[in-house]
């Protein structure tokens, strides 16, 4: 999987259209919308989500072996498999007591807003 943070995601724009998407990958094998406001189509390999107001593409899930983040010219790679130990879910629980998990998102009220706190 390749992401351009905030731009686009294997070569596909963020300002992609959701008939613009249907037109360039078929018909989804389901489509549901979630409890948070987001319509998902989902292709089997992949699933994108997109607002229900606004109809803007809002996350990409797929499943992958390495995600190649493309960073001002560089490319960062990162195998998944290695992420187990570093997951914010296995690193809240570590550093707070009063973590949780929620929506396949950990949380925790004292864990700082940005990584430089």
């Amino acid at each position: 999987m390749k992401l351009k943070p905030y731009a686009e995601v294997d070569g596909l724009p963020f300002t992609v259209r959701r008939a613009d998407l249907q037109r360039r990958h078929g018909a989804p094998l389901r489509e549901r919308g979630n409890g948070i406001g987001l319509t998902e189509l989902d292709y089997g390999d992949v699933v994108f989500r997109f607002q229900d107001g606004s109809g803007r593409l809002e996350e990409v899930t797929r499943r992958a072996a390495v995600l190649y983040l493309l960073l001002d010219g560089d490319v960062v790679d990162v195998p998944f498999a290695g992420l187990a130990a570093l997951c914010p879910r296995t690193m809240v629980r570590r550093s707070s007591g009063r973590a949780f998990w929620s929506a396949r998102a950990s949380g925790s009220p004292s864990c700082p807003a940005s990584p430089t706190g």
